[in-house]
Parts: C-alpha cells; structure tokens; sequence
C-alpha cells in the first residue's frame, strides 16, 4: 500500500466544488478556508486546530499558494491515512508492504513551475493516479519509463505469486513495515528503501482527535 508524492495537485481546481468559499486561483487565504471546513467535519476541532493546520504550512516553505494547498491535501487525505492503516495492519500482524511513488515520468510537469501555476497545478507533479501507465505498461514513451514499469510490475507479480514483493531479481529489496523501523520503498531512480515517511507531519495529522473510536 502507498501514495504518490503530489496526490493533492489533482484536486486543487476542483477545490472549489468542496468549499463554496474557496475561488481560483487559491491564495495564501485558501489554506485557512479549508483547514475551516476540515474542523467543521470533526466534533473535537476547533479555531485552535484550524490555526494549527496553518501553521504547521508554513507558506514560506511554499512558492504557490496551490502548491502549498495540494501538500496539505496529501498528507491529510492520502500518505499519512496510508501510514495509520499500515500501522493498524501490522499491529493485528499483518504484513505490509510501504511505499511511496516519486518517479517523475518523461510528462512530469514541475509544481512550481508557471505552467502549473496557471492551470492551477492540473496533471502536476507526482499526482494522483500518476503511477496507472506503470502499473498497467502504457502511454509510456522514454526507456526510462519503460524501466519503472517493469520493476513495477516484478514486485506486484512476485506478491500475487508468493506473498512478497521480493525476489532475487528486484532492484532493491522491498522491508516489510512496522512502527519501529517505519520503512517504506521509494519509486524513484534508483529505486531504494527509506524511512520516516512525512513522520513529523504525520505525527502532527494523528496528535488531532479523530472522528470516532478509531485510532492508529
């Protein structure tokens, strides 16, 4: 299970059809407009949680405001509610298999780059749905994308046949998770394990209540 490494960027021009009051392009406002209308689907959130989300993005570390918007939706929705359930996996002992997707394919448009920023930030960076051609081998056109795909598909096939993604012939040698060593594999050139996924934010997200009896 894992994310890819700009999952928010597919979601910044459709913000609006989430929150009525939110307009593109999205400013440095934008952000506080929808850590509101986070706080307003939880029973324990507040005006203290809403300036939290802010601050802990920082629009310094950005240079746009969508930039800024499509990290928050990442971590909140997508890598750091991957790395709950991958806990809650392994804690029934389960195993699981982390990873997270950097490639960036021959199409890869940089985020900050102006052409992003003016179709705010559609088809931009490592996005959602952004691995498919590597996973299903199409639309792929550089020996480069061609190599991914096939490391791709090697580890989901040695899983279907046997468990684990692993096998003598990978690139690398894929860790199963847990919450000590936290590891994950990275998709990117070289292929290689890491650890600590987004963790300081990630713990930020999980210090909030959560809605209902589920906790990590």
């Amino acid at each position: 299970m894992g994310t890819n490494q700009d999952e928010g960027t597919m979601f910044v021009a459709l913000s609006p059809l989430v929150e009525s009051e939110l307009h593109l392009p999205l400013t440095d406002k934008s952000l506080g407009v929808i850590a509101k209308h986070l706080v307003l689907y939880h029973d324990n959130w507040n005006e203290t949680t809403r300036s939290e989300i802010v601050n802990a993005y920082p629009s310094s570390h950005y240079q746009s405001a969508s930039y800024r918007f499509s990290d928050v939706v990442t971590d909140a929705v997508f890598t750091c509610g991957i790395r709950q359930a991958a806990r809650a996996f392994t804690d029934q002992g389960i195993d699981v298999y982390l990873y997270h997707n950097e490639y960036k394919s021959s199409l890869y448009l940089d985020p900050n780059s102006l052409q992003c920023r003016l179709s705010n930030m559609a088809s931009c960076g490592v996005y959602h749905g952004a691995e498919l051609p590597l996973v299903f081998n199409n639309l792929l056109i550089s020996p480069k994308d061609n190599k991914m795909s096939h490391a791709w598909g090697k580890y989901w096939t040695n899983f279907a046949k046997t468990g684990t993604p692993n096998s003598e012939d990978v690139e690398a040698k894929w860790p199963k998770y847990d919450r000590e060593n936290d590891q994950h594999l990275k998709f990117t050139v070289p292929i290689h394990s890491g650890s600590g996924l987004k963790g300081p934010i990630c713990d930020f997200w999980d210090s909030l209540p959560p809605q209902g009896p589920y906790q990590s």
